[in-house]
């Protein structure tokens, strides 16, 4: 069990001990509240208590849609499976919502029954829904023969960045150092607010990163760093009472410190919608960035983007990487390895294991083959995202919510995993020493008659 869940059980037994769970009424508004402050698995907890004195399908739907969102999605299967005992005909996303909880718990078999009680007993729903459950119908029957194909990688969690909170991109910039986004508080002394920000380490010591990034009021989930161009590309995102709005700047290492940052134009940061997650990528002597976003005229939510670049560090307008790599869902966190030309990226199409999985498609600017899941163990039943390799090819990192203690029902939290490709060579000797060696290797060969 996490801090967060530690807090929100703490707040549960408070409610019930000061007579809170007495009032019907005010555990619905307590929950409501929590949940519009994304606070769902309280909101869950909340919403439960008040199923035990109404136990009606509107509540327990309502219960499991806190906990599907909160990502507990053991109780959301069991709260979706609530309302259909009770009322089979007028929840007809409890089969659906039930659906895709059990293909997160790996229970595809279930699942696949679930997805297929949905647009059999519902046809007229809306049309792309039934054709998302169709396709995850097909999905859980063709994924289940690949759960006995396990690959032998070791993957490890990323204990010395990884926290009672939530952790997700990491990018390795030099051997003993690496950059990670991590949802935490940004002090000790500020437990009570939580942001998304970019956090170095270094030798084993994790320190908060420059605060021309970290902007204060915002969230700084995602980056990427060119250390050939010291050049940082990075996400923020802020809420309004509108919802959440996303952008991505750039800042210039310059002086021995950071540029104040700049908001890419109007071909990356599309009025409307939500545009994150960027990667730079030099392919065939030019410059390519490659981001996700939400906006109109895509295959389906988020879709990834190219944009390239020209000598003045202007980005052309950007092109939807198309079908191949695209979907009626959502496509994120995209890296390209220009050596062997392959793009990772993670998605919650084609046939996966749940969530979002981890895929590569080979090809080049407005050439991609279809994707390839990665398979076991890199993927699981959970959402795995933000794939990356360091530059030797020897380490992968990615982020995961997959359980990591069986007792665990919540999913909430992201933590950062290694997978060690190859055995890492030795670092190389610097110059200076190379240098010194020849000189005493050559004072050894001079004959002993020149003394």
């Amino acid at each position: 069990m996490n801090l967060k869940q530690i807090i929100s059980f703490i707040l549960i037994l408070f409610f019930t001990l000061s007579g809170y769970s007495q009032s019907y009424n005010q555990l619905i508004h307590l929950a409501k509240k929590h949940a519009d402050r994304n606070d769902f698995l309280t909101a869950g907890q909340l919403m439960e208590s008040a199923y035990t004195q109404s136990p009606t399908p509107i509540i327990a739907f309502q219960c499991a849609e806190y906990y599907f969102n909160g990502r507990n999605f053991q109780k959301a299967e069991r709260f979706y499976r609530k309302v259909i005992l009770s009322d089979k005909q007028n929840f007809p996303m409890a089969y659906y919502k039930m659906a895709t909880a059990e293909k997160y718990l790996g229970k595809y078999t279930t699942a696949a029954k679930n997805f297929w009680r949905f647009f059999f007993r519902f046809p007229n729903e809306d049309p792309e829904l039934i054709k998302i459950a169709q396709y995850q119908k097909y999905s859980c029957e063709e994924i289940f023969t690949h759960t006995y194909e396990v690959q032998d990688l070791q993957i490890t969690p990323f204990s010395t960045a990884n926290s009672d909170y939530s952790e997700f991109q990491a990018e390795e910039i030099t051997r003993d150092s690496l950059l990670f986004s991590s949802y935490r508080p940004r002090t000790d002394n500020d437990t009570a607010e939580f942001y998304a920000a970019i956090y170095g380490l270094k030798n084993g010591s994790v320190s908060l990163f420059d605060t021309t990034i970290n902007f204060r009021n915002a969230h700084i989930p995602n980056f990427y760093y060119d250390d050939s161009l010291k050049l940082l590309l990075f996400t923020a995102c802020k809420e309004t009472e509108k919802g959440r709005h996303c952008y991505i700047y750039q800042s210039k290492f310059e002086g021995n410190r950071f540029s104040h940052p700049q908001k890419l134009n109007s071909s990356i940061n599309y009025q409307g919608s939500n545009n994150t997650q960027p990667f730079l990528a030099k392919i065939n002597n030019g410059y390519y960035l490659f981001f996700a976003s939400n906006r109109t005229g895509g295959f389906g939510k988020y879709d990834i983007y190219y944009s390239s670049i020209n000598d003045e560090g202007d980005f052309s307008i950007a092109v939807n990487l198309g079908k191949n790599v695209n979907s009626p869902l959502n496509e994120i966190t995209p890296f390209y390895d220009v050596r062997n030309k392959e793009l990772y990226y993670s998605s919650q199409w084609f046939v996966n294991f749940g969530g979002y999985d981890i895929f590569k498609s080979h090809g080049e600017i407005g050439n991609w083959e279809q994707p390839e899941n990665l398979g076991l163990p890199v993927n699981s039943s959970y959402d795995d995202i933000f794939y990356s390799q360091n530059e030797r090819e020897t380490k992968a990192y990615f982020s995961s919510n997959r359980l990591v203690n069986p007792d665990d029902e919540s999913q909430c939290c992201n933590n950062i995993y290694a997978i060690q490709l190859k055995a890492e060579e030795p670092p190389p000797v610097p110059k200076e020493v190379i240098i010194s060696r020849m000189k005493k290797d050559l004072k050894l060969m001079v004959p002993l008659t020149l003394y």
